[in-house]
């Protein structure tokens, strides 16, 4: 990106904090609560480390459901569904690092193949986080409620131009942090920071 647009590191990173820590409004909070005067990066460095500091004093968040079978909402897969995970898991083949496009009219069951695998990758390696990219805000409450009843064990995030400044800032930490499992976003989402990112499904 700092390539495409003639522009420095340091001025693509910043772009991609959320902008509740680039706020001066934020700052000076900051500063008025820690006694120091603010002073740009300072004071943005101070504000990130203290929401990272508050966030892994947290209480935990659930862990990873280890268990085999599928919670109820998840039906069951058709013949086609079926043939289509198999080919994308393989017999013995980790599907990571590989590109799958799967085609079908809408209502044909994409969303559960997309869930399947989801959840494949998830069970496969302790710490594995997924992203999942939607096209419009629209679609993201019943997408997301889809998700927390098929995933209860996992913590999901939202993040979307939707939310509040500060909102936002969270779920990008708490995803920056491995405190969320499963983020779901329009195309903003592609810049939050997942170490565990270990699938991305464009929807």
């Amino acid at each position: 990106t700092a390539r495409y647009y003639h522009r420095s590191v340091g001025q693509v990173m910043g772009t991609m904090l959320p902008n509740w820590f680039r706020a001066a409004s934020t700052h000076r909070e900051r500063a008025l609560k820690t006694g120091t005067k603010p002073s740009g990066m300072a004071t943005l460095m101070s504000a990130l480390v203290s929401e990272m500091a508050a966030l892994s004093s947290a209480p935990a968040q659930a862990t990873p459901n280890t268990n085999q079978s599928k919670p109820a909402a998840w039906p069951t897969l058709t013949p086609a569904q079926s043939g289509v995970v198999a080919a994308m898991q393989g017999e013995s083949v980790d599907p990571m690092g590989k590109t799958f496009l799967l085609q079908g009219v809408t209502g044909s069951g994409k969303t559960r193949v997309y869930l399947e695998m989801m959840d494949h990758i998830l069970r496969s390696a302790p710490g594995r986080q997924a992203l999942l990219l939607v096209p419009e805000i629209g679609l993201t409450p019943q997408l997301d409620q889809r998700l927390r009843a098929a995933f209860e064990a996992h913590r999901i995030g939202v993040l979307h131009s939707g939310l509040t400044d500060k909102q936002r800032a969270e779920v990008w930490l708490a995803a920056a942090m491995g405190h969320i499992q499963i983020l779901v976003g329009t195309r903003m989402a592609i810049l939050a920071p997942l170490p565990g990112l270990a699938i991305i499904v464009v929807d």
